[in-house]
């Protein structure tokens, strides 16, 4: 009997598949969250360069006594760019599909789950990699290694300050050497917690730590700031509420990309807020670069970043303690790696369902629990006698920068 099991039916079986390789190989994939609303409609087909939406939780001021002032609901959103497709195209000759009993399963597991785990790898470097320009909380030591349970508690800490619930799962994700650095850590080694201790000294793993589960990922990325002298920055002129932009002064004059996307920055004087609260827990404010500038003749810079900067007090979602004002003085962080700690609702990925080629062999698979698409496709090349199998993904992933952390390190 001819081998049938990547037919019109068989493909959508060989997507199932993959869709469960896939998505069960991808930490960010495995831990994004699923929770906000309106992210797309099921019922439609994408392609890149669409905008999704992404509704947030939205803020509301409170008010004492008697009487209230019914103000407009500022609705928050996020939007979402789906990007680029990524593919893995697979060849194989029709000799290489034998009758044997097994055949299913060697094909998988030679052909088949390397392309998805290759497939899984690119996305997760690519996630990682959004973290740099849209992640802008930090805590942790640009100079020295992850080496301490302390370092990683204090990640847990900035988002208790921000209002991440406790009832949340949360998640970190470690560069290699940063994860082996807190494993060989002679302080977390000697812990009382057996479990850890087990762990650690018998299955080389972290498990569960300060709260998050812990992870290691081969593609969090190092951000290189510019290597010259940045000291003495200060802020130029005012800046309204709700700004996206901040001119600096004090620049190494007519210098190309003095300020890097993906530079953190801290501005003196200038505090977080609770956006629940709104009241400062007295960490300072910290914000992301999201592109590279490069300074005037006279060193002077306008930077673009990554949350509006709100410090209208009548507005629900104000984020710092007071205007910065014109001298206020600006901290660049050094290089680091950007490690990465987040709530379960810190991390918004989809991967929406993309249209099938017109072709009897083409098949779009939908995991049920989350919602992601992975698109097959088959055909033929009769001159080399070669079967053609093609997965394709859309997706689009973005950082809650109130929801998720960067745990710098050397």
């Amino acid at each position: 009997m001819a081998n049938t099991f990547i037919d019109a039916k068989g493909i959508g079986l060989i997507g199932r598949e993959a869709q469960f390789e896939w998505k069960n190989n991808n930490t960010f994939l495995a831990t994004a969250t699923r929770e906000y609303d309106g992210m797309y409609d099921d019922n439609k087909y994408y392609q890149p360069g669409t905008t999704i939406y992404v509704r947030l939780p939205n803020n509301y001021l409170t008010q004492t006594g008697d009487t209230v002032t019914v103000g407009d609901v500022k609705e928050r959103y996020v939007p979402v760019n789906l990007e680029q497709i990524l593919s893995v195209p697979l060849a194989y000759t029709v000799t290489e599909l034998t009758t044997s009993v097994g055949a299913m399963e060697n094909w998988k597991n030679r052909v088949l789950y390397p392309a998805m785990r290759a497939l899984s790898s690119q996305l997760n470097y690519l996630i990682a990699q959004k973290a740099k320009t849209q992640v802008s909380l930090y805590t942790g030591d640009a100079a020295a290694h992850i080496n301490a349970y302390s370092v990683v508690d204090n990640a847990g800490a900035v988002l208790d300050e921000h209002a991440c619930s406790r009832s949340l799962k949360r998640y970190a994700s470690l560069a290699v050497r940063e994860s082996a650095a807190l494993r060989q850590a002679s302080t977390l080694q000697n812990m009382f917690n057996q479990v850890i201790n087990k762990d650690i000294t018998l299955n080389s793993q972290l498990g569960q730590l300060a709260g998050f589960d812990m992870f290691v990922e081969q593609s969090i990325p190092y951000h290189t700031t510019y290597s010259g002298s940045r000291a003495g920055v200060t802020v130029k002129t005012n800046v309204t509420s709700g700004a996206t932009t901040i001119v600096l002064t004090g620049l190494t004059a007519s210098t190309t990309g003095i300020v890097k996307a993906g530079d953190v920055i801290t501005f003196t004087g200038i505090y977080s807020v609770n956006p629940i609260t709104l009241q400062s827990p007295g960490q300072t404010y910290q914000a992301v670069v999201t592109a590279d500038a490069d300074s005037d003749g006279s060193g002077d810079a306008t930077i673009t970043v990554g949350s509006p900067v709100i410090h209208d007090t009548t507005n629900p979602n104000r984020n710092v303690s007071s205007q910065i004002v014109a001298t206020t003085a600006v901290t660049f962080v050094a290089s680091h790696h950007v490690n990465l700690a987040w709530a379960e609702d810190g991390l918004v990925v989809v991967c929406p369902k993309l249209a099938p080629l017109d072709t009897p062999y083409s098949a779009v698979v939908q995991d049920p629990d989350t919602g992601y698409s992975l698109t097959l496709s088959k055909s033929a090349e009769i001159l080399d006698n070669k079967n053609i199998l093609r997965l394709n993904i859309l997706w689009g992933a973005t950082w809650m920068a109130d929801r998720a952390v960067r745990i710098l390190s050397l």
